[in-house]
């Protein structure tokens, strides 16, 4: 495959550094129930800073482009 077809994990990681930010639920949702089992000035920090605080990529999506099987001519990937 021409090198076009291949991302570093620099360019993978560039990739990710640019996703948004955004309220991490799943964070959330996990501090409330360390607070529960555990209530502690820690706990209740860790509470705050996931509902004060941002997440990049809170939909945990993966930085992937595209995959392709193959390429059917050279000039243009999947025509």
């Amino acid at each position: 495959l021409p090198e076009e077809a291949f991302l570093s994990s620099a360019q993978l990681r560039r990739i990710e550094e640019g996703a948004r930010r955004g309220f991490d639920r799943a964070g959330l949702e996990e501090a409330f129930e360390c607070l529960s089992k555990e209530p502690s000035p820690s706990s209740i920090l860790g509470l705050l800073a996931s509902f004060f605080g941002r997440k990049r990529n809170p939909d945990g999506l993966l930085p992937i482009v595209s995959i392709s099987y193959c390429w059917l001519e050279a000039a243009h990937p999947d025509r």
